[in-house]
């Protein structure tokens, strides 16, 4: 079974957030919510918190590094973010893949 958590992320600038969850787990989207930057995802109950995500935002036209992808594009007021992702251990039993939305996760 899964339930859908949300965690805050870090502000463009801080130190990136980095979540311990299951290596199945799948994030959605990260968006503002009563002014603060939050990431929803699919997390499996039950299983080890085996693999870590960073997540971070950028501006549009901030460098980004070649290891993360970018999981959605969101706003705030007149501001355009770009959430990051950059999945920093996985297991070895876990084979990585791609989402339809490019969330990489272990399948």
């Amino acid at each position: 079974m899964r339930k859908v958590f949300k965690y805050e992320v870090a502000r463009r600038g801080q130190e990136p957030t980095v979540l311990r969850l299951p290596g199945s787990a799948t994030l959605s989207r990260v968006d503002v919510q009563d002014g603060r930057f939050m990431v929803w995802g699919g997390v499996p109950t039950g299983l080890p918190a085996d693999t870590e995500f960073e997540v971070f935002v950028v501006g549009t036209g901030d460098p980004i590094p070649d290891d993360v992808f970018v999981l959605n594009t969101f706003f705030e007021g007149p501001l355009v973010w770009h959430a990051c992702v950059r999945i920093l251990a996985v297991p070895s039993h876990l084979h990585v893949g791609k989402t339809h939305s490019g969330v990489t996760h272990g399948c």
